[in-house]
């Protein structure tokens, strides 16, 4: 059992260097058209014509992918992602504001 709720991830979090990096909506349906949809265009564009201004919006990012198990709870909680997590659920943010703030991956150990 989890001690932080983590909902799962729509698009494949991949380690490997050689494939391709689809994290967004957006980019997946023009990946698809570009290799199975012959003189199709932008397929975007064609989405909010033909479907009352469909916009495609969801994006998947580095927080959305981060393991939040905690396996030992004095280690696992020194880590500044994890622990903000906990503050937020013990303050009932739900729209998740403290973690929107953190820079993920972090750049260097200085920061």
């Amino acid at each position: 059992a989890s001690l932080i709720d983590h909902p799962s991830c729509l698009f494949q979090i991949s380690k490997k260097e050689n494939r391709l990096e689809i994290k967004s909506s957006q980019r997946m349906l023009i990946h698809f058209a570009k290799e199975f949809l012959s003189g199709e265009g932008n397929i975007l564009k064609h989405l909010g014509h033909s479907c009352n201004s469909y916009k495609v919006v969801h994006s998947q990012s580095a927080l959305d992918e981060y393991d939040f198990y905690v396996k030992n709870i004095s280690v696992d909680l020194r880590n500044g992602i994890r622990l903000t997590r906990v503050i937020e659920i013990l303050t009932n943010n739900k729209k998740r504001t403290l973690s929107s703030k953190l820079r993920l991956p972090a750049e260097s150990r200085l920061q």
